[in-house]
């Protein structure tokens, strides 16, 4: 359930966003639902109690249905969707940053665009937190912190909007 919170920073570009994002926001939390339901409910069918000792439980249950080609297959999903959420990072921190900066919740320097527009301090400064994550830890220690990152993006994004709503500011639309 990580990437979905992210749709709402796309909404200044997105036709329509007072329909278009609560639409977008449901569907992609019912489909992951879904989804990792139907998961779990595999997993726990083939592995039973020697589910709690996998570490990659999915691919341990797949790899037990078609072989190494099922545990490839469940790999390669999991490459996929954490590529994904390191692409929406990218693409969203230095815009997220650049906003609270809008609201004066981080130092104006974030602020500064190139000639796209696009806020080149806030993506040199979140390219270098990214560079020191990922020479820090192995592969399942990134994982587990982008989960708590995620966990840390969210927590400020509540508390900004908290504080904006009290000063009585343009917060945009209520989802």
């Amino acid at each position: 359930f990580i990437g979905f919170s992210f749709l709402p920073v796309a909404a200044a570009k997105m036709e329509n966003p007072k329909r278009n994002i609560p639409l977008a926001l449901v569907t992609v939390i019912l489909t992951s639902t879904v989804l990792y339901g139907l998961i779990t409910f595999v997993c726990i069918g083939i592995l039973g109690t020697s589910l709690s000792g996998e570490t990659l439980p999915a691919a341990m249950a797949f790899k037990q249905i078609w072989g190494g080609f099922g545990y490839n297959i469940i790999i390669i999903g999991m490459l996929v969707s954490i590529g994904g959420l390191a692409i929406s990072f990218a693409f969203d921190a230095p815009v997220i940053a650049s906003s609270m900066a809008e609201k004066e919740l981080l130092p104006s320097c974030f602020l500064k665009k190139n000639k796209y527009g696009a806020p080149y301090i806030s993506s040199i400064v979140t390219f270098a937190f990214a560079i020191i994550l990922v020479v820090s830890g192995d592969f399942m220690y990134l994982i587990s912190l982008s989960v708590f990152i995620s966990f840390l993006h969210n927590v400020p994004s509540i508390l900004a909007m908290m504080k904006l709503r009290k000063k009585g500011g343009d917060t945009g639309f209520k989802v």
